[in-house]
């Protein structure tokens, strides 16, 4: 995998209302949670932090490390971004960049790396791993870009599951005063933005039953006690 300095936060703190509130990153995909694939597509992450309820499993498959909650439960996904920026500045870890994903992609592994890939300069020798990534393909300066994010055929840009310069992210929810009640279009719309096209199917997430099934993930009867 392309080697860049930065960190990653999990975002998995939403209510999946479509799901029948089936916690989307205790589902399975190929004998492994969704959680699981998540901690796995940012192995590379030199911390990982994942924003959601506090009986998330901790340890076992996922191996999470550091678990905090958004301010308020269940306040969306710019407010689970601010807490995961948050955790990061506690621990001191300071990536210039950062990977945010959130815990519905069953390929999510796959498509970082095709994201990481689509950055960087072909390899003069050596693995996909010894890559540079001083030189974007485009010839582009990365120094000009604050967000890159992946679009699929149709130009819908994934901006839940992107890169940011962290600096820039930091302002962006300064200036929306900590990112309460905030959409994340709101937060995105200042960035300098560039986006890459991966394949349709590695940016699938799992949003409800149909998609689910169609990527061979079994749904267990929905909770009733939230």
């Amino acid at each position: 995998m392309v080697k860049l300095t930065h960190s990653h936060v999990i975002l998995a703190g939403g209510r999946s209302r479509r799901l029948g509130k089936v916690p989307k990153c205790d589902l399975v995909f190929e004998d492994r949670t969704l959680l699981a694939h998540a901690m796995v597509a940012g192995r590379d992450a030199c911390h990982q932090v994942v924003v959601g309820p506090p009986d998330l499993a901790v340890g076992g498959d996922a191996g999470v490390r550091s678990l905090v909650r958004e301010d308020p439960p269940f306040g969306g996904p710019v407010a689970g971004i601010a807490a995961g920026l948050a955790e990061l500045d506690r621990i001191g870890c300071d990536a210039e960049w950062l990977l945010i994903t959130a815990c519905d992609h069953p390929r999510a592994a796959e498509a970082v790396v095709e994201l990481f890939a689509s950055l960087c300069s072909d390899p003069p020798s050596g693995s996909e791993s010894e890559r540079s990534c001083s030189d974007p393909q485009d010839g582009s300066d990365r120094n000009d870009v604050d967000l890159i994010t992946p679009t699929d055929s149709t130009g819908h840009r994934q901006t839940l599951f992107a890169l940011y310069r962290r600096a820039a992210l930091a302002a962006a929810l300064a200036a929306c005063d900590g990112g309460r009640d905030v959409s994340v279009r709101r937060l995105v719309s200042g960035l300098r933005t560039r986006s890459v096209t991966l394949p349709d199917d590695l940016l699938d997430d799992v949003d409800d039953p149909a998609t689910a099934a169609r990527l061979g993930i079994a749904v267990p009867s929905p909770r009733l006690d939230q």
